[in-house]
């Protein structure tokens, strides 16, 4: 009993020599790593984004994006055409400008400027046709001829009308020359009569486009062209001396136009180039006009409808030619109408 209280105490005193138990260390933390973001480089800005951009509220951005235009170079070219038909005038303005930078590797765009220029503004088309006659040379010229596919006498007006007239003072000569090479070398009668009907209307030198149809009213294959000749004739006739005189030989030799078309036009132009003879049209068509309104009283629309077209065609230069239209459109929206 002793000896197992000894040992006892001898596993005690051992004990106490050894201290507490010790705990295992922690372990380690892991080293705190801090991370950058990955800096995304810039992506460059199309053609796009710099005409968005024209819309900014910031004047500074706007300016910015003016003149990254100016600087483009002739691969942009493609991006640049949709930009000139946009119904935004900022952005159809500085695609127009940035086309004018490229000069002469800007000719595949001749098409779509002149399309713009019938589209837009008076201040576009100011803006475009210096491009297609200085800067494109003969793909401007061809555009310009072309654009007389376009039905719209108005439109095409507007094109030729700003030629050789960005400062308000031209004269039309190149206008002039212009329409003379469609009316001479087109193959295409609808490209040749829209010619004269522009000639008919522009602002130009009367007896440089008295010269210009002189040739046509004889030797057009178109009856229609030859006939639209023959009363520009007559009106140019009606109002200057000189001009009667350089155009009465030709209108007499038309006179004899195998088309009965033609020789009526003719006729028509032939009194009203002689002396008095605008009174004698002015008459004709009081009376034509008069007869359209009694036919229409009757309820006669299509026989209406006939004599006024015919004024038209004779007298579409007279101050009553407006009133003539909306006459027509209205016998077309009445009952029995076309």
């Amino acid at each position: 009993m002793k000896r197992l209280a000894a040992i006892a105490l001898v596993v005690a005193v051992s004990a106490c020599d050894r201290g507490p138990a010790k705990k295992a260390p922690p372990a380690p933390k892991p080293p705190v790593t801090r991370t950058t973001p990955v800096q995304t480089p810039p992506q460059p800005r199309t053609v796009e984004d710099w005409l968005r951009e024209l819309d900014s509220p910031d004047p500074l951005r706007r300016r910015q994006a003016q003149d990254v235009l100016r600087q483009l170079n002739e691969n942009v070219l493609p991006t640049l055409i949709p930009a000139l038909a946009d119904p935004d005038h900022e952005k159809r303005r500085a695609a127009i400008e940035a086309i004018s930078q490229l000069g002469s590797a800007a000719a595949p765009a001749a098409s779509a400027l002149a399309r713009a220029a019938m589209d837009g503004s008076q201040e576009t088309a100011w803006s475009v046709t210096p491009i297609l006659v200085r800067k494109l040379g003969a793909a401007g010229e061809t555009a310009l001829v072309e654009a007389l596919r376009e039905p719209d006498t108005a439109k095409a007006l507007l094109l030729f009308s700003s030629i050789d007239n960005t400062d308000r003072t031209g004269t039309q000569d190149f206008a002039v020359w212009i329409l003379e090479r469609a009316l001479r070398t087109h193959a295409e009668p609808a490209v040749r009569r829209q010619a004269v009907a522009v000639l008919t209307r522009l602002e130009c030198d009367r007896a440089l486009a008295c010269a210009t149809v002189l040739h046509a009213l004889l030797e057009d294959a178109d009856p229609g062209v030859r006939a639209a000749c023959a009363r520009f004739l007559g009106r140019l006739s009606s109002d200057d001396d000189d001009l009667r005189e350089a155009a009465m030989p030709a209108l007499r030799e038309a006179a004899n136009d195998s088309d009965p078309a033609v020789s009526r036009a003719v006729t028509i132009a032939i009194t009203r180039g002689a002396p008095g003879g605008r009174f004698q049209a002015e008459n004709d068509a009081r009376r034509r006009e008069e007869e359209a309104a009694i036919l229409e009283k009757q309820g006669r629309i299509e026989e209406a409808a006939v004599v006024v077209k015919a004024l038209l065609e004779d007298y579409d230069d007279d101050t009553h030619a407006e009133a003539w239209r909306q006459a027509l459109e209205r016998y077309r929206k009445a009952p029995g109408g076309k």
